[in-house]
């Protein structure tokens, strides 16, 4: 009897090693997804564009600042929400050929597996429509090197392009 006890409780222990840390997991991936936003931001600002963080959500087809949220696991108010686009950003272009010319506005989501969610979808629909503002979704490309060299041409190849490269496409696309 005393051995089976031992045993049921030997297991139990094994499978609790092998459970996911959620918290743990969550953590990572909020750290990775704010380390891609700031590689995106500086490779806007390194293209010339002029990059502002967005504090703003859509909401009720009206951009409202965001607020804090509660956060039950760790009984407190979490203040660094970002809204939705990550960032707004201009390019004036060319002032010497063109100085009449309006910047270019663009809204840009970070996301680094690509996936917008259905009411991010939505959201992205309204700003199009009604603002007439293109909105992109940055992504990171997760191809291996190898099929880099497979897939794209000598000209991408010259360019130096390698794996864990921004990916810039309109959300829709």
């Amino acid at each position: 009897m005393l051995e089976r006890i031992e045993l049921e409780v030997k297991n139990q222990k094994e499978k609790l090693k092998k459970m996911h840390n959620y918290k743990k997991q969550g953590k990572l991936n909020r750290a990775s997804g704010k380390r891609f936003e700031l590689k995106v931001r500086a490779d806007l600002e390194s293209e010339g564009w002029i990059v502002f963080r967005n504090s703003n959500d859509l909401k009720d087809n009206k951009f409202k600042q965001t607020t804090g949220h509660w956060n039950p696991f760790t009984k407190t108010i979490i203040v660094s929400q970002s809204g939705f686009p990550d960032f707004i950003c201009i390019h004036q272009g060319n002032k010497d050929c063109a100085p009449n010319i309006l910047p270019h506005v663009k809204f840009f989501e970070c996301k680094t597996n690509r996936q917008l969610s259905p009411i991010e979808k939505e959201k992205c629909e309204w700003i199009e429509k009604n603002l007439h503002i293109e909105v992109y979704v940055a992504s990171k490309d997760k191809l291996s090197l190898s099929d880099h060299i497979k897939l794209h041409n000598e000209i991408t190849k010259s360019k130096g392009e390698k794996r864990g490269t921004i990916i810039y496409k309109r959300w829709n696309e």
